[in-house]
């Protein structure tokens, strides 16, 4: 077996996902309720591969008994390097193990960053970021936009609003580009939808989250949360998840399937994805009522001056580096996408405080630009600012490097 119990050491081998998730949270469980250990040691060294849908449902459990029961928890690392450097990349090593692993984590191309939020304030920070992290690696439609930021946001404020979570809530994204797939995961260690609709079949209480006009209090809420995030993802080709205590429901390809657990989730944990190959999701999905839901505010709305219909990025602030064409990547997907969003709104681009910049950074930025948009459309949309000549020369060359060859 995978996970393997031995005194206060649990000892994961092999592959770790989400279908052991269960029989984890069972032995932490037994290890500090029936053992009465204090401390926990969850040994991944042996681990072959990590999933996020293993690992991100743990990490509420865990920071709960830290603070309800006073627990501590050591990791020891997986001794595959490749392993190891994802559970720094994504966070999961300092969410475990505090105390022993500082929180040096940074943003990677597909693995941002396990997020915390407590509040309103901390959940609309995480889904900026989290949006402004998905517009640097992949390209988004403005309908795709609105709905991944709407679901993202309804499934961290059910956080907010119902789980009654002593750690507030967890949230993760991942990206599969050769998949073409953008994938969410929530967890918090709260009362759990059952309790929170006051239904004591588990089965029945997933069943009933995901339908229409469905809460406990009609008078503050509309019920249609967690119904609109099942909708987009069955129409956009993606998958649906919803465990909480003992019920867990899958969607996949319109096929609803519910297991009724023998170990407890104690909270919630969502999990959603979609296709970047949907279109017209928002149309399609959002029928709310008989009638047509439409996003009246989006990440781009907030970026935007509406006054001049332009939007200004103060590129330090943005990038931490200039230097390669892997930043210029970055900074490409980032400028293609609100282009694309804001349709003719115009794109000013700061250069204040930046002293120069790689051949190559230019080329992948400025030189695909010039070649995707056309010099009419580069010149009227784009706006270069406070950038010193050597700058300004090195796009220069970079764009009629381009214009001669664009290949």
């Amino acid at each position: 077996m995978p996970v393997v119990r031995n005194n206060n050491e649990i000892k994961v081998t092999g592959e770790y996902r989400s279908a052991q998730l269960r029989r984890m949270l069972g032995a932490v469980h037994h290890v500090l309720e029936r053992m009465g250990y204090k401390d926990v040691v969850l040994d991944f060294s042996r681990c072959d591969n990590v999933f996020e849908s293993g690992m991100l449902p743990l990490i509420p459990v865990v920071r709960n008994y830290m603070v309800q029961a006073k627990a501590d928890f050591r990791l020891k690392l997986p001794f595959d390097p490749k392993i190891r450097a994802l559970f720094h990349n994504a966070g999961w090593d300092h969410w475990i193990d505090p105390s022993r692993l500082p929180d040096r984590s940074n943003q990677g191309a597909r693995h941002l960053p396990v997020l915390q939020f407590r509040d309103s304030k901390g959940q609309t920070d995480a889904v900026d970021r989290l949006i402004d992290q998905l517009s640097r690696n992949a390209q988004l439609t403005k309908d795709q936009l609105q709905a991944i930021e709407w679901s993202i946001n309804e499934i961290t404020d059910n956080v907010i609003n119902h789980s009654e979570s002593a750690t507030g809530g967890f949230v993760q994204s991942c990206l599969f580009n050769r998949r073409r797939v953008i994938e969410f995961l929530v967890a918090d260690s709260g009362i759990g939808i059952p309790r929170s609709l006051g239904i004591k079949d588990h089965e029945v209480a997933l069943e009933r989250a995901i339908q229409e006009g469905v809460t406990r209090n009609k008078a503050t809420n509309q019920g249609n949360g967690l119904f609109g995030v099942y909708r987009i993802a069955l129409v956009a080709n993606g998958q649906f998840n919803l465990q909480s205590y003992f019920g867990n429901m899958s969607v996949f390809e319109g096929d609803v399937r519910f297991a009724a657990e023998t170990i407890p989730y104690s909270g919630t944990f969502v999990r959603w994805s979609i296709s970047l190959d949907a279109n017209d999701i928002i149309s399609r999905a959002l029928v709310i009522g008989g009638r047509s839901h439409e996003i009246g505010f989006d990440y781009f709305d907030k970026i935007v001056d509406p006054e001049r219909d332009s939007v200004r990025l103060k590129l330090k602030e943005e990038f931490k580096s200039f230097g390669s064409r892997e930043a210029g990547r970055e900074a490409y997907s980032k400028f293609k996408n609100v282009l694309n969003w804001g349709s003719n709104s115009i794109l000013e681009l700061s250069f204040s405080g930046i002293n120069i910049i790689s051949s190559s950074f230019a080329d992948e930025v400025f030189g695909r630009l010039f070649v995707d948009l056309g010099p009419i459309v580069f010149m009227n949309r784009i706006k270069i600012v406070d950038a010193e000549s050597e700058i300004l020369g090195i796009i220069d060359k970079a764009i009629s490097k381009r214009f001669r060859s664009p290949g």
